[in-house]
């Protein structure tokens, strides 16, 4: 099996290896994350968790490389639903679709789960019933 070495650190992801990865996958996708978490006495001082769409992140940050999920990768994280719920489905979402990027927002649980909340709508939900006729 061909398994392309993935960058660990965002400095590695050169625009050869972006533009690779776009006509790879077509859409890239950058998730950012803060190195510092919030101070506890602040969080609730004018600091968002979810920034809007183009929305800078103050200090120094994470960056990681997403692709988009296809068809098996949307399986696997609907199968998760169930055992894991809604966040436990996006990280696995995130980890499957992780391309290369700072690794530490893999290795950190806080980190992923607030990377991974980033990505939350790419997964699906709709109301479905069953009735007998």
């Amino acid at each position: 099996m061909n398994k392309e070495k993935k960058p660990q650190t965002s400095a590695e992801v050169t625009e050869e290896v972006l533009a690779g990865w776009k006509q790879k996958f077509g859409e890239v996708f950058i998730v950012e994350v803060a190195k510092d978490a919030v101070d506890p006495e602040n969080v609730f001082d004018g600091v968002e968790f979810e920034l809007e769409d183009g929305a800078e992140i103050a200090g120094d940050k994470f960056i990681g490389y997403l692709r988009k999920p296809n068809k098996q990768i949307r399986a696997m994280a609907y199968s998760s639903l169930g055992v894991g719920g809604y966040m436990e489905a996006a990280k696995n979402m995130l980890k499957a679709c992780w391309l290369g990027g700072d690794n530490e927002i893999l290795l950190n649980e806080a980190r992923l789960h607030f990377a991974a909340s980033q990505i939350a709508d790419w997964i699906q939900i709709y109301q479905a019933s069953l009735k007998k006729a």
